[in-house]
C-alpha cells in the first residue's frame, strides 16, 4: 500500500480548503509520512478551461480569512505537518492562520500545564492518603 512507496511525504495542493481537509483526514488513516496541504481560493474549474489558455478563474469569495483559518486548524487537527496557501492565498491570510495557530499552541500548553499541575495534586493526596493508612495500619 502506501508504506511500499519510496516517497518523503504527501501534499495537497492548490485545491479548495475543504478538499485539502478531508484528503488530509483521509490520508492520515493511512500512512504516518508526514502530511503538507496549501488550500487555494480559487472558483471551481470552468468549462473550457485548461493550464494554457486566458479562461479566468476567479476567486472564492467565500474562502475568507476567518474560513481559511478555521479550515488550517481542521487540518491540523486531522494530522498535517505542515500547511500554508496556493493560489489566492496571501500574507494576510497565512499571517492570520500562523497567529491562530500560536494561540492554539498557548491554549493547550496552558491546559497541558493545568493538567500536570491537577495530576501533581491528586498524586500528593494519595500519596498522603498512603501514609496515612500505613500510620493506622502500624497502630493496629
Amino acid at each position: 500500500m502506501l508504506a511500499d512507496l519510496p516517497v518523503a511525504g504527501y501534499l495537497f495542493n492548490c485545491t479548495h480548503p475543504a478538499a485539502v481537509a478531508e484528503g488530509i483526514r483521509t490520508l492520515r488513516a493511512l500512512t504516518d509520512r508526514p502530511i503538507w496541504g496549501y488550500a487555494n481560493r480559487l472558483n471551481a474549474f470552468q468549462g473550457g478551461w485548461t493550464l494554457d489558455n486566458d479562461v479566468a478563474m476567479g476567486l472564492d469569495t467565500s474562502v475568507d480569512v476567518a474560513a481559511f483559518v478555521a479550515v488550517g486548524i481542521e487540518c491540523v487537527g486531522a494530522g498535517a505537518t505542515m500547511i500554508g496557501g496556493c493560489c489566492g492565498v496571501g500574507p494576510r491570510f497565512i499571517n492570520a492562520l500562523r497567529d491562530a495557530l500560536e494561540m492554539k499552541a498557548m491554549e493547550l500548553s496552558r491546559s497541558t500545564d493545568l493538567a500536570a499541575s491537577r495530576a501533581e495534586a491528586i498524586r500528593e493526596a494519595l500519596r498522603r492518603q498512603a501514609e496515612e493508612l500505613q500510620a493506622a495500619s502500624d497502630m493496629a
